[in-house]
């Protein structure tokens, strides 16, 4: 029940901001959007700026697909040609849970270790904690919702361009 209902509250549009110990740090946009009336399942899409401890500005984008599955939150990686590859789930423990179970996700030598943790209805962290032989590092990623007026600019902005065109 606790899954469902946060795997629905992720719908939206929210602000992102990650920084990667001793690496860098990003900023950027992402969105939860439903993608079939008939299965519960989200396309996420982030994309924004990785700036490296070394002060170079690189963009950045990735997708992935979340399903709820009875009462686990799956999540996919999203390949060019749209073919999903699993990725992880997570669950909670107890209906008053705010941060899920482990987890994790095996790739090659290298282990990544996420927990989400629910603040509230508009803000949580996504942690993963990367060990591997020559990786050991943790990403901490914060969502915030975008507010109805920071959706309204933007969409403003963009219909402003759309006249320019004209």
């Amino acid at each position: 029940m606790l899954a469902k209902k946060i795997f629905f509250s992720l719908e939206g549009e929210w602000r992102i901001m990650r920084t990667t110990n001793g690496h860098g740090s990003m900023n950027g946009s992402a969105f939860f959007r439903p993608i079939s009336a008939s299965l519960p399942s989200f396309l996420y899409r982030e994309d924004g700026f990785f700036y490296t401890a070394y002060g170079d500005k690189l963009a950045f984008y990735q997708e992935y697909l979340y399903c709820l599955n009875q009462e686990h939150i799956e999540v996919y990686f999203v390949s060019r040609e749209k073919k999903k590859r699993f990725f992880h789930s997570f669950t909670f423990l107890s209906f008053q849970a705010t941060n899920s179970t482990p987890a994790i996700h095996q790739c090659g030598k290298d282990k990544y270790i996420a927990t989400y943790t629910f603040l509230n209805k508009d803000t949580f962290t996504l942690q993963y904690s990367v060990h591997g032989p020559q990786k050991k590092f943790i990403l901490t990623t914060r969502f915030e919702r975008k507010k109805p007026n920071e959706l309204l600019s933007l969409y403003a902005s963009d219909s402003n361009k759309c006249r320019q065109r004209e």
